[in-house]
């Protein structure tokens, strides 16, 4: 049967060849507007390596010198110890578990980051390796806990991470699960030494926490914690970001609502006024929406269901006059005995065959765009690589996934849009076919 249904091809060239270059465009269009969508949900269901459920942000303002309530006479002890009493207000809320005086973009969705290059030791070997990681600097005293209120756990156990008494003091870090493999080669670096930036400032390694994703839309990137022994905010500007955990099983709507009319009001501290209480994944919302992903995701939506109705309609109308060419022989066919479903099947497997040899041939095109463009790898985690082992670890099976959501796509409007027509040719019986002839 393939036989006669590749002679038949080869037969009706002319024909097929309009088809086979229709396909072939298609083919190329559907996986670029297929390809941001995979990767902006693929990259929203991966492991975020925190929990949001339950965990809030302070949206703390600072009144300006301009404004009635604003303080004269505050200085930064003032102003230190004005945060310190408003993290020591939400602590002692009856619903909340924890607290956390983060770095201000600490938080899930939170901002931009520092970022700087981090070394396993001083060789030159290991200086020409470096690993380039965003870090954020928080506070460790007075009952800040920054793993717990985040709900981050240990890379080595998955165990709940509590930040140790005198972490500050000689300062140490933790690492995500991602920079501890890129300088080590293992999670199991406890102990070990860090270099930051160069030669001159290393920091031993607490311990390891799950990579740590702080974009929804993006992947994890290596990731640091550090600590300070003294909170020691910029005057006049909120370095810092007060983070808050519930306990299980608390009512977030009565919550909301206490907190908002009872507690509020105490937090007018110095110059500091809460503005909001945002949940991590309202931040995260608010982050999407003014990043333009879903303007994004509904204009990908949109493209790739433009094309699809554009991939039937052209479908549908080039095999309804394939169909009608080809009435004759679909009414030898009959005559034969070939039943509706035989017929249909064979046209099944012929358009099969020419979006195959279609898509394959548009592979290569795909393949050179995607390695000339760098989108590879861009898209996922932000920073461009040019490396072997990213292309083979990271592109190739994202490549593959894309295309063969494609083809899957691509294949089934094709056969759908030869259905129609099809069904409709193989019900007229063999005499009425012959005679239209």
């Amino acid at each position: 049967m393939i036989k006669t249904i590749f002679k038949q091809i080869w037969n009706q060239r002319k024909m097929n060849l309009w088809i086979f270059l229709e396909l072939l465009a298609v083919s190329f269009f559907l996986w670029l507007v297929l390809d941001p969508v995979y990767v902006l949900n693929v990259n929203k269901q991966t492991k975020r390596g925190y929990e949001s459920k339950g965990r809030y942000v302070l949206d703390l303002n600072r009144y300006s010198k301009g404004h009635g309530d604003y303080d004269t006479t505050e200085t930064m002890t003032l102003q230190k110890e004005a945060l310190m009493r408003i993290a020591r207000i939400v602590r002692n809320q009856p619903e909340v578990k924890c607290t956390s005086i983060s770095g201000s973009n600490a938080f899930p969705n939170g901002g931009g980051f520092y970022g700087v290059s981090f070394y396993a030791d001083t060789t030159q070997a290991a200086m020409e390796q470096g690993v380039y990681a965003q870090w954020t600097m928080n506070y460790a005293e007075d009952g800040s806990q920054f793993f717990q209120t985040y709900g981050m756990k240990d890379a080595r156990n998955g165990q709940e991470l509590i930040v140790p008494p005198g972490i500050a003091d000689p300062p140490r870090c933790y690492i995500s699960a991602e920079l501890a493999r890129k300088l080590f080669g293992t999670v199991e670096v406890v102990g070990k030494k860090m270099f930051i930036g160069g030669k001159d400032i290393s920091e031993e390694i607490a311990g390891v926490f799950e990579d740590y994703k702080h974009r929804d839309y993006n992947q994890p990137l290596p990731f640091v914690v550090r600590f300070k022994k003294d909170l020691v905010p910029t005057f006049g500007f909120l370095e810092y970001a007060v983070v808050l955990c519930l306990k299980e099983g608390v009512n977030t709507e009565a919550f909301e609502a206490r907190f908002m009319k009872e507690v509020a009001p105490q937090l007018k501290q110095g110059n500091y006024y809460l503005n909001k209480l945002r949940t991590f994944e309202e931040v995260g919302e608010n982050l999407a929406k003014s990043q333009g992903i879903h303007v994004k995701l509904n204009t990908q939506f949109s493209l790739a269901a433009f094309a699809l109705l554009c991939i039937f309609l052209g479908t549908l109308g080039t095999f309804w006059v394939h169909c009608d060419d080809r009435r004759q022989d679909i009414g030898v066919m009959r005559s034969l005995g070939a039943s509706k479903a035989t017929i249909i099947r064979q046209f099944f497997v012929e358009t099969g065959l020419l979006v195959t040899m279609a898509f394959v041939c548009a592979l290569p095109l795909l393949m050179h765009y995607v390695h000339e463009s760098g989108m590879y790898h861009a898209i996922i985690t932000g920073e461009p690589k040019d490396s072997l082992t990213v292309w083979w670890l990271e592109t190739v099976p994202h490549f593959c996934m894309v295309s063969l959501l494609t083809y899957a796509i691509l294949l089934l409007i094709a056969l759908l849009g030869t259905y129609i027509p099809v069904s409709r040719a193989a019900k007229v019986l063999p005499a009425d076919a012959l005679r239209d002839e």
